[in-house]
């Protein structure tokens, strides 16, 4: 029915997907009432009509559509949670677990991160059923895990929270997406108990045994580094991948070929069909008698659910297996000739399945990069060489072979990076100038190298060991080769830069200029659309420039980092000033993954002013990546050491980058832009004989009093009790509309005569949530609100933004994630 109702379209199902996407986008935003009562009412309708045929079918069943898009979202987003749901259980409490491993164990250095389907707790004696997913990260266990097994542990179980600050990645989401809605942490990996190995589906039992047993071939037989990156292609396993590795390939813009996703999937089923159809070429009762084909296309099936399955059956994967599957299914209907619409069909069938999947990344880039490839590989093709099939590149004469591959895979990547880069800029803030040069080397080095060499040692394992491991062994020589050329790219001045999110305009703008250029026929008529995509990016650009420089006021955000400090101030016409960044989380960079998104998000490329208050990891961690990838003028410091090798890391960026390092002290002041920024601790040989003692480091944290207009913000680092005893002694004017409240409101901070002395309308208390320290100290929020005082928390307010044009003050916190 559905076939016979769109005949006459060329593109049904990318129609149908379109409209899919429509209504996920709407339901996201409107009552699920809506989208009920216009579901109910539009389906009997649209079969009423599609049976007679009428031309207004089509249209109801679009709108059909996109009302079952608004509904499954809805159902996706607020699922029904039962009453035995492990989530809920208490937010941090320890809790001895019983459960299945459904995906195979994720192994990093020093941690394997396991997913468990929750079957029961116990507390006491007590055995209480449970249901529902859990992340589970393991501290080195001393047993391997594999899928399937039955395991119980003990466990402190958390509900997944993120840093509530503008432009943060919604980790909390992410997990939501993959049905997770709690985490646990075992810091001891021996206390896991395995109660049984025979559960889960056997076939992915045995395909998971098979993966074990290939990383043991290759730990055996060949040797690092390119172990790592053959690993990551053969199984998915990118353990062995070190943080250095995967740097490069971000920075070259070839990190998709890490992970197991389309371009993997894609390479293997182009080997696999052709040397099949090769194969059958060789035979003529084959060519005569069978459409060899379809026969490719059958042929390539297995082996393709073969490797999803050994690479550990990740979601990308799964789904980059449908969109080839359907593919492939287009070959066997004779349908290989609308790719559009077959790629429609493979979107269609995930976004209908997880309709979440549609503000994934890897969705969004792996179906964008391959809309790219069949989009506008034949206009730029045909801008080279004057005819419209790319395909015919490989059936000239002319030409080595090599070469045309080299060529082919140029324009592709050419066509995958355009569509994608936009996206990539907005989802990750980053543009690589060496992406066409580096896919140009690594896709034809893995497609037509590391990746047949390494699938063909595969089955010799069990048969012709030696064999398989001279494959695997040349397979690592072109990894180690293909990674080294990939960190050569990398160390090249400007191989990538950080970049702002590009606005919805700007992609437009974008893409429209694309478009123009390889679409347009006219010479009048491209110029003109050039010209008002050039207007339009000028105005664009005078618009968040004028706006970036020109707040007409002063703005303090203090950021939510976790257990630390890091707040930013902005000037009236445009300076800004970054006190403090936030500090450790294991190898967790505060600084990348949460300050840079911050000022990215606000469009800022430039900090005038670095303060750190004092060099301490939870204010200073966070700066290193700052000041390595973001304009700094001065760095101000309060003149302390530390040995340690990450403070020594800071200290040589910013000598390196000729940031001027200026030590700041009570009686120092600068006037910027209208506003008066003043030191007020720590007073010069104040630490004398005290540098060593217990908490004196925190005594001699920078003060800084931020004056405008009639308002006044006081940033107090970590100073405690002796501090603010030497501040009062001073007498130093201390009176303040704001104050960041001194040492993460610890009870050896805000004292009585202190608080007073300030007399703060608002307090503003940066810690993490559920930190170890158990702060706020016991009495510290009870002393500020006895004097009238509103206490505001970046661990249950997100960041809070204080905003002043000198005669009005504003306080709010952020409402998003």
């Amino acid at each position: 029915m559905i076939a016979s109702g769109w005949k006459g379209l060329q593109f049904p199902f990318l129609s149908l997907c379109l409209a899919l996407i429509g209504g996920i986008l709407i339901g996201a935003h409107i009552p699920v009432i809506i989208s009920l009562m216009a579901l109910c009412l539009l389906l009997p309708l649209c079969l009423l009509l599609w049976r007679r045929k009428l031309p207004i079918a089509r249209l109801l069943a679009l709108a059909l559509l996109l009302s079952l898009g608004a509904l499954l979202i809805h159902l996706s987003m607020y699922p029904t949670i039962p009453p035995n749901h492990i989530s809920r259980i208490p937010d941090r409490q320890k809790v001895q677990m019983t459960g299945t491993i459904y995906l195979p164990p994720q192994r990093y250095e020093g941690k394997t991160i396991v997913y468990l389907l929750a079957e029961e707790i116990s507390e006491g004696d007590t055995i209480i059923p449970v249901t529902g997913r859990v992340r589970i990260t393991l501290r080195d266990p001393a047993i391997p895990l594999r899928y399937g097994y039955r395991v119980r542990l003990q466990a402190k179980l958390y509900h997944p929270r993120n840093f509530r600050n503008p432009g943060s990645f919604d980790h909390a989401g992410y997990l939501r997406r993959m049905g997770v809605l709690v985490t646990g942490y075992v810091r001891d990996g021996g206390q896991i108990q395995i109660l049984s190995t025979e559960k889960g589906n056997p076939l992915l039992r045995g395909f998971d045994y098979w993966r074990e047993r290939v990383e043991a071939f290759l730990d055996a037989n060949t040797s690092p580094p390119g172990r790592g990156f053959l690993k990551a292609l053969l199984i998915g396993e990118r353990g062995e991948i070190s943080k250095e590795v995967n740097e490069a390939f971000v920075a070259v813009g070839a990190v998709h070929i890490l992970s197991i996703s389309g371009s993997h999937l894609a390479i293997i089923v182009t080997l696999i069909f052709f040397s099949v159809q090769g194969l059958l070429a060789l035979s003529e009762r084959a060519l005569l008698r069978y459409d060899t084909r379809k026969i490719a296309a059958l042929a390539t099936f297995p082996p393709l659910l073969a490797y999803i399955f050994i690479t550990g059956f990740p979601v990308p994967t799964i789904r980059s297996g449908i969109m080839a599957s359907c593919f492939l299914v287009s070959i066997l209907l004779d349908r290989y000739r609308n790719p559009l619409n077959t790629l429609g069909l493979a979107a269609f069938i995930i976004l209908l399945c997880s309709p979440t999947a549609l503000w994934d990344p890897s969705f969004q880039l792996s179906f964008l990069s391959v809309l790219g490839i069949i989009v506008l590989t034949p206009p730029i093709y045909r801008l080279l060489y004057h005819q419209d099939d790319p395909l015919t590149l490989l059936t000239r004469r002319r030409g080595g072979w090599i070469k045309k591959v080299i060529i082919l895979s140029l324009i592709t990547s050419c066509a995958a990076l355009v569509v994608t880069s936009p996206v990539v800029a907005f989802h990750f803030h980053r543009f690589s100038t060496m992406g066409l040069a580096s896919n140009a080397i690594i896709i034809p080095l893995v497609g037509f190298g590391i990746l047949p060499l390494g699938l063909l040692s595969l089955p010799l394992i069990p048969i012709f060991p030696s064999c398989g491991a001279l494959l695997a062994q040349a397979a690592a020589v072109l990894s180690y080769w293909g990674t080294k050329t990939m960190e050569l790219l990398a160390s090249l001045p400007f191989a990538s830069f950080y970049l702002p999110s590009p606005t919805a305009l700007e992609m437009i703008i974008m893409y429209a200029f694309v478009a123009s250029l390889l679409w347009l026929k006219g010479p009048r008529l491209k110029k003109a659309v050039l010209a008002l995509m050039l207007v339009l990016a000028l105005l664009d650009l005078s618009y968040w420039g004028i706006r970036g420089s020109a707040t007409h006021g002063i703005r303090a955000t203090f950021l939510d980092v976790g257990q630390g400090d890091c707040a930013l101030v902005e000037f009236p016409w445009g300076k800004r000033m970054l006190i403090d960044g936030g500090g450790p989380y294991g190898d967790f960079d505060v600084g990348e993954r949460v300050i840079a998104p911050f000022l990215w998000e606000r469009r800022i490329l430039k900090i005038d002013y670095l303060v750190l208050s004092h060099p301490q990891p939870d204010h200073y961690k966070g700066l290193i990546f700052i000041a390595r990838h973001f304009r700094c003028r001065e760095f101000w410091h309060n003149g302390m050491e530390n040995p340690s090798p990450s403070y020594q890391e800071l200290l040589g960026i910013i000598r390196g980058k000729g940031i001027t390092m200026v030590r700041v002290g009570d009686g120092f002041a600068r006037t910027i832009e209208g506003v008066q920024v003043q030191a007020l601790h720590p007073a010069e040989g104040w630490m004398a004989g005290r540098a060593q003692k217990r908490g004196w480091v925190n005594n001699n944290a920078l003060v800084l009093m931020i004056s405008f207009g009639d308002h006044r913000l006081l940033f107090t680092g970590d100073i405690e009790k002796q501090a603010e005893a030497r501040l009062l002694g001073a007498d130093k004017g201390l009176r303040a509309q704001v104050i960041k409240v001194p040492h993460h409101g610890s009870k050896k901070s805000s004292t009585d005569p202190f608080i007073k002395r300030v007399s703060p309308q608002y307090a503003v208390i940066s810690l993490g949530f559920g930190n170890p320290f158990h702060l706020p100290g016991k009495g510290v929020v009870e002393r500020y609100e006895a004097l009238g005082c509103q206490v505001l928390r970046t661990d249950l307010d997100g960041a809070i933004t204080v905003q002043s044009d000198g005669k009005k003050l504003a306080v709010r916190a952020y409402q998003g994630l």
